[in-house]
């Protein structure tokens, strides 16, 4: 048996299913779960490696009507005691959009609240390679913008949501 803390035995993770390309791998540890996140999947585990639930991150995203799903990040919050995943999602067209989803409780395998904010109103811009991170107030989210035609990078926006919000199920207001 491990020492408390420590991670069980040695685990193969999340295999790529071959559907995402690059799978662009992420997770995170918490008190009781690993959450691990690919271009095509998220997988929810124990510490000791047994796997809970696998699906797809369509599914995982399921009802923000998005098309594709691409660089998912994850983090546990231990102060908060909620999970924290970002992602983009319809890369290189107008309905390019940032998603933010916070777990309701510390608990991964149950609810989460979702959200999704479009990258660039205009439908000029999309957004790529999402950066999640957070601190005692905020969850934060940075993005690099492209433009559609041509793919010329345009610039990069922050977004800043209120953590308290999030965590009490709000509406996701941000300030960018």
């Amino acid at each position: 048996q491990p020492p408390a803390g420590a991670l069980g035995p040695r685990s193969p993770g999340l295999g790529d299913n071959g559907t995402g390309f690059p799978p662009d791998t992420d997770g995170a540890v918490g008190p009781n779960h690993l959450v691990i996140a690919l271009n095509s999947q998220v997988e929810i585990q124990t510490r000791a490696g047994v796997v809970l639930s696998t699906v797809d991150e369509l599914t995982f995203w399921g009802g923000l009507g998005v098309d594709s799903v691409l660089d998912p990040r994850v983090v546990y919050d231990p102060y908060g005691q909620h999970w924290i995943m970002s992602a983009g999602a319809d890369a290189a067209t107008s309905a390019s959009s940032i998603l933010l989803a916070v777990s309701q409780t510390s608990d991964p395998t149950a609810s989460w609240d979702l959200y999704r904010i479009t990258a660039d109103p205009a439908g000029q811009a999309w957004a790529d390679f999402p950066i999640l991170g957070f601190n005692e107030n905020w969850i934060v989210v940075t993005v690099n913008l492209f433009t559609i035609s041509g793919n010329f990078f345009q610039h990069s926006d922050i977004y800043a949501f209120s953590k308290a919000n999030l965590y009490a199920g709000g509406a996701g207001q941000y300030t960018e």
